[in-house]
Protein backbone atom coordinates (compact mmCIF):
# COMPACT_ATOMS: atom_id res chain seq x y z
CA UNK A 1 0.00 0.00 0.00
CA UNK A 2 2.62 2.32 0.83
CA UNK A 3 4.39 1.35 -2.51
CA UNK A 4 1.20 2.45 -4.16
CA UNK A 5 0.69 5.65 -2.58
CA UNK A 6 4.32 7.00 -3.15
CA UNK A 7 4.21 5.41 -6.92
CA UNK A 8 1.20 6.96 -7.79
CA UNK A 9 2.76 10.22 -7.05
CA UNK A 10 5.96 10.08 -8.72
CA UNK A 11 6.03 11.35 -12.48
CA UNK A 12 5.63 7.90 -14.59
CA UNK A 13 5.92 8.27 -18.19
CA UNK A 14 2.32 7.42 -20.29
CA UNK A 15 3.78 3.98 -22.10
CA UNK A 16 1.01 3.47 -24.19
CA UNK A 17 2.39 4.09 -27.35
CA UNK A 18 0.35 4.77 -30.48
CA UNK A 19 1.34 3.55 -33.55
CA UNK A 20 0.29 6.58 -35.20
CA UNK A 21 2.47 9.04 -33.37
CA UNK A 22 5.45 6.31 -34.14
CA UNK A 23 5.11 6.59 -37.62
CA UNK A 24 4.47 10.28 -37.60
CA UNK A 25 6.68 10.77 -35.40
CA UNK A 26 9.72 8.94 -37.42
CA UNK A 27 8.79 10.19 -41.03
CA UNK A 28 8.83 14.07 -39.70
CA UNK A 29 11.27 14.67 -37.34
CA UNK A 30 14.58 15.44 -38.12
CA UNK A 31 16.12 14.98 -34.89
CA UNK A 32 15.87 11.33 -32.80
CA UNK A 33 15.99 13.45 -29.53
CA UNK A 34 12.79 14.97 -30.70
CA UNK A 35 11.37 11.77 -31.79
CA UNK A 36 11.27 9.89 -28.34
CA UNK A 37 10.33 13.23 -26.39
CA UNK A 38 7.43 13.50 -28.70
CA UNK A 39 6.76 9.72 -28.35
CA UNK A 40 7.24 9.15 -24.35
CA UNK A 41 5.43 11.87 -22.84
CA UNK A 42 5.48 12.47 -18.87
CA UNK A 43 1.98 12.66 -17.46
CA UNK A 44 1.10 12.80 -13.65
CA UNK A 45 -0.40 9.98 -12.77
CA UNK A 46 -3.66 10.69 -11.30
CA UNK A 47 -4.64 7.96 -8.33
CA UNK A 48 -7.64 7.88 -8.52
CA UNK A 49 -8.51 6.56 -4.93
CA UNK A 50 -6.27 9.64 -3.32
CA UNK A 51 -8.53 11.96 -5.05
CA UNK A 52 -12.32 10.03 -4.33
CA UNK A 53 -10.75 9.91 -0.77
CA UNK A 54 -10.29 13.48 -0.79
CA UNK A 55 -13.45 14.34 -2.74
CA UNK A 56 -15.28 12.01 -0.20
CA UNK A 57 -13.75 13.71 2.92
CA UNK A 58 -14.93 17.06 1.48
CA UNK A 59 -18.39 16.02 1.23
CA UNK A 60 -18.10 14.28 4.56
CA UNK A 61 -16.80 17.60 6.06
CA UNK A 62 -19.46 19.84 4.31
CA UNK A 63 -21.87 17.05 5.64
CA UNK A 64 -20.83 17.02 9.09
CA UNK A 65 -21.08 21.02 8.98
CA UNK A 66 -24.73 20.93 7.55
CA UNK A 67 -25.51 18.55 10.20
CA UNK A 68 -23.93 20.38 12.64
CA UNK A 69 -25.93 23.56 11.73
CA UNK A 70 -28.94 21.01 11.35
CA UNK A 71 -28.31 19.66 15.15
CA UNK A 72 -27.30 23.17 16.52
CA UNK A 73 -30.59 24.75 14.77
CA UNK A 74 -32.75 22.41 15.71
CA UNK A 75 -31.31 22.58 19.39
CA UNK A 76 -31.87 26.01 19.41
CA UNK A 77 -35.47 25.80 18.04
CA UNK A 78 -36.16 23.30 20.95
CA UNK A 79 -34.22 25.66 23.54
CA UNK A 80 -36.61 28.45 21.88
CA UNK A 81 -39.50 26.31 22.21
CA UNK A 82 -38.70 25.61 26.09
CA UNK A 83 -37.88 29.22 26.53
CA UNK A 84 -41.80 30.19 25.36
CA UNK A 85 -43.17 27.37 27.05
CA UNK A 86 -41.49 28.51 30.26
CA UNK A 87 -42.92 32.43 29.26
CA UNK A 88 -45.87 31.01 28.70
CA UNK A 89 -46.17 29.32 32.26
CA UNK A 90 -44.54 32.06 33.97
CA UNK A 91 -47.82 34.21 32.33
CA UNK A 92 -49.96 31.98 33.35
CA UNK A 93 -48.39 32.11 37.12
CA UNK A 94 -48.22 35.57 36.95
CA UNK A 95 -52.56 35.52 35.86
CA UNK A 96 -52.95 33.36 38.33
CA UNK A 97 -51.50 34.91 41.12
CA UNK A 98 -53.35 37.95 40.32
CA UNK A 99 -56.95 36.23 40.14
CA UNK A 100 -55.38 34.68 43.62
CA UNK A 101 -54.67 38.40 45.04
CA UNK A 102 -57.79 39.37 43.65
CA UNK A 103 -59.94 37.00 45.88
CA UNK A 104 -57.22 37.09 48.53
CA UNK A 105 -58.78 41.24 48.75
CA UNK A 106 -62.36 40.00 48.13
CA UNK A 107 -61.87 37.60 50.59
CA UNK A 108 -60.27 39.82 53.29
CA UNK A 109 -62.95 42.38 52.43
CA UNK A 110 -65.53 39.61 53.12
CA UNK A 111 -63.78 38.68 56.42
CA UNK A 112 -63.73 42.22 57.84
CA UNK A 113 -67.35 42.60 57.36
CA UNK A 114 -68.09 39.44 58.81
CA UNK A 115 -65.64 40.36 61.58
CA UNK A 116 -67.73 43.51 62.14
CA UNK A 117 -71.28 41.61 61.80
CA UNK A 118 -69.63 39.35 64.52
CA UNK A 119 -68.31 41.54 67.01
CA UNK A 120 -71.71 43.46 66.82
CA UNK A 121 -73.71 40.02 67.11
CA UNK A 122 -71.21 40.02 70.81
CA UNK A 123 -71.76 43.24 71.61
CA UNK A 124 -75.69 42.32 71.00
CA UNK A 125 -75.34 39.26 72.98
CA UNK A 126 -73.51 41.05 75.77
CA UNK A 127 -75.91 43.88 76.14
CA UNK A 128 -78.71 40.95 76.38
CA UNK A 129 -76.26 39.24 79.12
CA UNK A 130 -76.02 42.52 80.61
CA UNK A 131 -79.88 43.66 80.30
CA UNK A 132 -81.07 39.79 81.85
CA UNK A 133 -78.08 40.10 84.63
CA UNK A 134 -79.65 43.27 85.72
CA UNK A 135 -83.02 41.75 85.79
CA UNK A 136 -81.57 38.98 87.83
CA UNK A 137 -79.84 41.46 90.20
CA UNK A 138 -83.00 43.50 90.96
CA UNK A 139 -85.36 40.72 91.35
CA UNK A 140 -82.75 39.16 93.92
CA UNK A 141 -82.53 42.61 95.36
CA UNK A 142 -86.57 42.76 95.38
CA UNK A 143 -86.14 39.45 97.04
CA UNK A 144 -83.85 40.70 99.65
CA UNK A 145 -85.34 43.72 100.57
CA UNK A 146 -88.35 41.60 100.94
CA UNK A 147 -86.64 38.86 103.00
CA UNK A 148 -85.03 41.73 104.92
CA UNK A 149 -88.44 43.34 105.74
CA UNK A 150 -89.97 40.02 106.50
CA UNK A 151 -87.15 39.45 109.53
CA UNK A 152 -87.60 42.67 110.67
CA UNK A 153 -91.34 42.44 111.46
CA UNK A 154 -90.22 38.60 112.51
CA UNK A 155 -87.34 40.02 114.90
CA UNK A 156 -89.67 42.50 116.76
CA UNK A 157 -90.99 38.93 118.20
CA UNK A 158 -87.12 37.69 118.95
CA UNK A 159 -85.87 37.66 122.41
CA UNK A 160 -83.16 40.11 123.34
CA UNK A 161 -80.34 40.70 125.57
CA UNK A 162 -82.45 42.70 127.83
CA UNK A 163 -85.59 40.67 127.44
CA UNK A 164 -83.76 37.15 128.38
CA UNK A 165 -83.35 36.74 131.84
CA UNK A 166 -87.04 38.32 132.02
CA UNK A 167 -88.05 35.70 129.80
CA UNK A 168 -86.18 32.44 131.42
CA UNK A 169 -87.61 33.96 134.91
CA UNK A 170 -91.26 33.70 133.48
CA UNK A 171 -90.65 30.56 131.90
CA UNK A 172 -89.34 28.65 135.21
CA UNK A 173 -92.54 30.12 136.86
CA UNK A 174 -94.74 29.07 134.74
CA UNK A 175 -93.45 25.62 132.84
CA UNK A 176 -95.36 24.29 130.32
CA UNK A 177 -95.33 20.68 128.84
CA UNK A 178 -93.71 19.73 126.03
CA UNK A 179 -95.65 16.79 125.55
Amino acid sequence: MWRASCVSRALVPHRTFSTSTMTSSSSNSASPDDDTASAIAFEPRVDTYTEQRRLWNKELNLKRKEWAADFKLRADLKAAEVQSERARIEEEKVARKAQKALKSAARAEEVVKEEKQRIRKKEIALRRKAVVRAQRDFVAHLRRTAREEELLKASRNWVTKEDLDERIRVALENPRPMY
